[in-house]
């Protein structure tokens, strides 16, 4: 059996890098459309995403950032927890394996554009 997901979506906000034991750690959301359209406006789901390797995390901090498409390669993993009303919760988390950004950046108050990469996977 496989444990494989891949989406597409747009980033909701822009990446943040932490330190977690002495590694980076990468983590960002995605909203990803769902194929129907509600009546009262777009629907669409959203996934958190851990990018621990360096080089996959330092290309989404630099080439991704709120409203960018991007598209995630990766496994599922599911963290169990108590809220604070004592209640059991599951959490689900993208760990991501590759991450590139589909679309092209828009253009600076310079009138330069932006490089668009495509980082494949570089463990």
């Amino acid at each position: 059996m496989q444990n494989t997901i891949c989406l597409t979506g747009r980033l909701t906000k822009d990446p943040e890098s932490k330190n977690v034991s002495g590694k980076q750690l990468v983590t960002a959301t995605i909203a990803v459309d769902k194929k129907f359209k509600k009546t009262d406006g777009d629907s669409a789901d959203f996934f958190d995403l851990a990018i621990w390797s360096p080089q996959q995390g330092d290309f989404l901090i630099n080439y991704g950032g709120k409203g960018r498409l991007i598209a995630v390669s990766g496994r599922m993993e599911s963290r169990k927890y108590t809220d604070q009303s004592g209640g059991n919760r599951v959490a689900w988390t993208v760990n991501v394996s590759e991450v590139s950004v589909l679309d092209r950046p828009r253009e600076s108050a310079e009138g330069e554009s932006q490089k668009t990469v495509e980082m494949g996977s570089g463990n």
